[in-house]
């Protein structure tokens, strides 16, 4: 689903953009390759009380193992701390040992699971505290 969702990002026209990141609190990323693909997202929201979100990040299978996801977090992590959030949250599948990973290498921790929840599927909470 996640490989899905990256590679239908060079579908979107220009006025979709256009219009996901028209709201200020948005926040995305886009990762290009050497011939200008995007194969790599990251996107979430800045909500009230300085919280930000990480809803979405995914990188294409060929792109993976190459830096492109903790280059995307990084930038996340960055424009949150500098708009002022004091943290970030995300849900992940506890199967996803990769992402998990790469939460855990950028100082987030695992702060509740969620059995049976969206689609019946277990998930993780996951936060990094930036103050």
């Amino acid at each position: 689903m996640v490989d899905d969702n990256i590679r239908n990002l060079n579908q979107v026209t220009q006025e979709q953009w256009r219009n996901s990141i028209s709201d200020p609190q948005t926040l995305m990323f886009v990762y290009q390759d050497d011939e200008d693909r995007i194969v790599g997202l990251a996107r979430g929201r800045m909500e009230n009380g300085k919280l930000s979100h990480l809803g979405f990040i995914g990188v294409v299978p060929e792109a993976r193992r190459k830096g492109t996801g903790q280059a995307l977090l990084a930038s996340f992590i960055e424009e949150s701390t500098r708009r002022g959030s004091h943290k970030i949250s995300l849900f992940t599948a506890p199967t996803l040992k990769a992402a998990i990973a790469l939460y855990a290498r950028n100082d987030f921790v695992q702060e509740a699971s969620l059995s049976s929840h969206w689609y019946k599927q277990d998930f993780v909470i996951y936060s990094k505290f930036l103050r």
